[in-house]
């Protein structure tokens, strides 16, 4: 294993005291393989604490290109959960450009719940308390300018896709189409997390008159029970992902300045009564939060008995609402 120290751009020795490990790649090499990094952290460093991992290559979406996805898995051992790390391997479909890095689980908990704070709430009184001790791995895809060119990219990759433990999708969606986003999620069967931006707008009828088979599927087999919505901008969108995720327990929406936050909630409690039993909590990021907008849904959820036993406060302008089904 000592190829890695001589290769690497670290200036410092590998000593077994070394807490913080940074390193940096640009071509493919065995600087990937999971396995080599287990062992050399267990026998080298073991009271490492930061592990700071970066790789990137460009090249086409080919088979040499499968081969590296297949190395992934090797980062989901009880070793790397133990370490509270996860891989994230990120697509530009644009560029064909593929960059694979590690990071601590705290940034997942951010990036899913805003706040710190919200994560200790949403956990109180559930059996997510574990939630640090799961498997993880995060995939990120940008699309391409071409709904084509995606399409090819898909069907590539569909193999892939089921045999990689992916477990959270983080997708920009500003250029792939509605058809194309639900395919993804359909095939990628261990997601529990999701954050989506751009999400395209669609029509109340699209989910029943186009291509409803694959939206019926999707929304029966998928298991995921967190999505964050990014760039909202049409209230139907909400309406789509409350219908693929029936899983959903936790939903975070960044709210367009023009939105109103008691129509939304009025909406998404109401929907939830028919696609989602397990949904109990809501995060509604509000760009101008002010004090009488918690007031103003209190009112609301109490004058139309939206529901009966819940509890509704603050965090840092986002609007966290939670309640029990049962």
């Amino acid at each position: 294993m000592s190829y890695i120290q001589e290769q690497s751009d670290v200036n410092e020795p590998l000593s077994p005291e070394r807490k913080k490990f940074r390193i940096t790649l640009t071509k493919e090499n065995d600087y990937l393989t999971g396995h080599d990094w287990e062992e050399l952290i267990k026998t080298r460093i073991p009271y490492l604490r930061k592990f700071d991992y970066e790789y990137y290559e460009h090249r086409p979406f080919d088979d040499t290109c499968i081969l590296f996805f297949k190395k992934i898995n090797q980062f989901i051992s009880p070793f790397w959960i133990k370490q509270q790390l996860f891989f994230q391997f990120t697509i530009n479909m644009d560029q064909e450009n593929v960059n694979g890095s590690i990071h601590p689980y705290r940034n997942i908990w951010i990036d899913i719940y805003k706040h710190p704070e919200i994560v200790t709430y949403f956990n109180q009184n559930t059996e997510n308390s574990s939630i640090q001790l799961i498997k993880t791995i995060q995939l990120s895809i940008n699309g391409n300018s071409s709904d084509e060119k995606n399409q090819l990219f898909i069907d590539k990759f569909k193999s892939i896709f089921s045999t990689i433990y992916f477990t959270r999708l983080n997708i920009n969606c500003k250029n792939i189409s509605i058809e194309q986003f639900v395919e993804i999620i359909h095939l990628l069967p261990n997601l529990d997390s999701l954050k989506v931006s751009y999400l395209p707008t669609i029509q109340l009828d699209w989910l029943f008159d186009n291509d409803g088979e694959t939206c019926f599927t999707t929304s029966i087999k998928n298991k995921i029970t967190k999505v964050n919505l990014v760039k909202m901008i049409d209230i139907e969108q909400i309406h789509l992902l409350l219908y693929l995720y029936r899983r959903i327990q936790y939903f975070q929406i960044d709210l367009p300045v023009d939105m109103d936050p008691q129509m939304i909630v009025r909406f998404i409690i109401i929907k939830s009564s028919i696609y989602t039993p397990y949904f109990n909590c809501l995060c509604l990021s509000i760009l101008n939060f002010n004090e009488d907008t918690i007031e103003q849904l209190e009112k609301l959820i109490e004058s139309e008995k939206l529901l009966f036993n819940y509890r509704i406060k603050c965090i840092c302008d986002n609007v966290l609402l939670k309640w029990n089904r049962f």
